[in-house]
């Protein structure tokens, strides 16, 4: 299965919630649950493994679509890589 079909899962760091995301290569990664747009649970969003994409973009951790919005976020550098 394509890892977009993946979901992440929120997790309470002290006072932080996470949204954390299993790349195809088992690798965890995690950025701060809350888009950065407008709030939403970026846990709740679909995630996409570097493989998948390696063709059009490069040196880029997982990549996980806002569920609201669809805004593209790297969870490498936390970048914003295509809003729609």
């Amino acid at each position: 299965a394509a890892a977009a079909a993946h979901r992440g899962f929120g997790v309470e760091a002290g006072d932080r919630w996470l949204s954390v995301f299993r790349a195809r290569d088992g690798v965890l990664t995690c950025v701060e649950t809350p888009c950065p747009h407008a709030g939403h649970r970026l846990c709740d969003g679909y995630a996409a493994d570097p493989v998948d994409v390696e063709d059009l973009v490069s040196d880029v951790g997982v990549l996980i679509s806002c569920p609201a919005h669809s805004y593209v976020y790297d969870t490498k550098s936390g970048s914003c890589l295509a809003s729609f």
